[in-house]
């Protein structure tokens, strides 16, 4: 069992963020919308990093099948409830364990993969992404969502809350690797340009089809197929 904790807490830092995002909730249910449109075999879906489970019931009708994977036995237990308050117990299957030590492997018609390599560390990203893409079926679709920049270059960031109100500092790439490492409370939050992120998928084994920004540009839709 991992012993992994996600620094933010009940998503305390991400609940307040949305709050302040008049349109966070349509821009989301669109984008979600837009990417099941890529879903062309629906027999197993693997949700790497699936944290309380929030999206399962969004692509359940989809898939025969939905492997989920989260570290953090808090989140995933979390998961589990949601999975059964739904009866979708006999669909899901849980992994309490980070997505590198998963050994699944030519299986997934689809890996879903929302908001995650953000926040963990830059060395860890290309092995995260190989994983995913080792998971697939040849053909398979990776459906990514992560947060990004308009900049040429890659930023980085903190997010905490200070006396109720959210925080966020931009940071150096050492500062994220630091923060990332020490378990802090702060959540790190890596933007990747589009450059970065397609080359990222590219080495992983993937041929990026689509790239789409949403919430105003700070976040983006990956759509990718295994080699």
């Amino acid at each position: 069992m991992s012993t992994f904790s996600y620094p933010d807490r009940d998503d305390a830092i991400t609940a307040t963020f949305v709050q302040r995002e008049d349109s966070w909730a349509e821009d989301e249910a669109a984008i979600l919308e837009y990417a099941r449109s890529y879903i062309k075999d629906g027999k197993v879906l693997v949700d790497a990093g699936c944290g309380f489970g929030r999206l399962i019931p969004e692509f359940a009708p989809y898939f025969e099948k939905i492997i989920a994977i989260e570290p953090d036995g808090e989140r995933i237990g979390k998961a589990k409830q949601t999975v059964d308050y739904l009866n979708l117990n006999d669909k899901v299957e849980f992994l309490n364990r980070p997505i590198e030590d998963v050994s699944v492997q030519d299986i997934a018609d689809c890996v879903l993969s929302s908001h995650i390599i953000q926040h963990i560390s830059n060395t860890a990203v290309p092995r995260v992404l190989r994983k995913m893409c080792a998971m697939l079926k040849p053909e398979g679709v990776l459906i990514l969502t992560t947060n990004g920049t308009r900049e040429e270059e890659d930023q980085f960031s903190s997010a905490s809350l200070q006396e109720g109100e959210l925080v966020e500092e931009t940071i150096q790439k050492i500062g994220f690797e630091l923060l990332v490492a020490s378990h802090s409370g702060s959540v790190p939050v890596h933007k990747f340009s589009s450059a970065s992120l397609q080359d990222l998928l590219e080495t992983a084994g993937f041929e990026v089809l689509e790239e789409k920004p949403f919430h105003s540009g700070t976040d983006v839709l990956a759509i990718a197929k295994k080699r």
